[in-house]
């Protein structure tokens, strides 16, 4: 029997405070929309996306996507398996590295796919950056980071657990009539090749799709990264406090 799967856990004064992954990946979702569409954000991204021969709606898919699958990393055993721990001992479940697993677990969706969920297929390296990226106002992530030993053993730990729980998430992601048709896709995509995901961490995957280099979508990359770092705080916020630092602050009291 597969386990609840948990975005955040933690004992604070003796007080349980947790968020299921598919609530934070749907409420995080449903803030990127509200995010993106605000009329100061959707004006420059208008204005940047004028030459590419796409509109507005295609960059909020993308957007869409990268909010939905955003921390899908989070479901490995790896991390979930820390769950006993962190009750006994009363602490916080961590999640080091879970943006980088999230975009190599989406990234090889991709891959796998036929043909590209989105149109034009560069929208692909967006949302993988978008997400690789969504945590860089907390820490610095260098590309020489993604060779790093401990991601190997990240995606091998109980492989057979993290694809049993991949499949899980994936299958609680499509039972939601709203999302769209692509991102239903890409969750398919994963609970099909969970198994081959966890059997070995190949960096070049996530690389591959690191490669959008003309401005404006390089620009449009990092507006859709942030747009994703306030959705995320937010949405998780909502749910189950946090420390009342400046940074998460200042992001809750943002308005669209």
């Amino acid at each position: 029997m597969v386990e609840m799967l948990y975005a955040r856990y933690e004992i604070v004064g003796g007080q349980v405070k947790y968020q299921l992954l598919i609530n934070h990946l749907l409420g995080t979702r449903q803030e990127m929309i509200k995010c993106i569409g605000s009329r100061t954000i959707r004006h420059v991204v208008e204005s940047l996306v004028r030459n590419e021969g796409i509109g507005f709606k295609e960059i909020a898919k993308a957007a869409e996507i990268a909010a939905l699958f955003h921390d899908i990393g989070k479901a490995l055993q790896y991390y979930q398996g820390r769950i006993e721990k962190v009750k006994k001992e009363g602490t916080r479940l961590s999640f080091p590295y879970h943006e980088v697993m999230s975009s190599y677990i989406l990234a090889s969706a991709f891959q796998s796919l036929a043909t590209s969920p989105l149109t034009p297929p560069w929208l692909c390296s967006l949302v993988i950056q978008a997400v690789l990226l969504h945590h860089q106002g907390l820490r610095v992530l260098d590309l020489e980071a993604l060779s790093s030993y401990e991601l190997k053993k990240i995606v091998q730990t109980d492989a057979t657990r993290s694809a049993s729980n991949l499949q899980k998430i994936c299958m609680e992601i499509t039972k939601h009539n709203s999302i769209s048709k692509e991102s239903k896709v890409i969750a398919e995509e994963i609970a099909k090749i969970s198994r081959d995901i966890v059997v070995a961490y190949d960096p070049s995957i996530i690389l591959q799709y690191y490669d959008l280099k003309e401005e404006d979508r390089v620009k449009l990359s990092r507006i859709i990264s942030g747009c994703l770092m306030i959705a995320d705080v937010k949405d998780a916020y909502k749910a189950v406090g946090d420390i009342a630092t400046r940074y998460v602050k200042d992001i809750v009291k943002l308005k669209y």
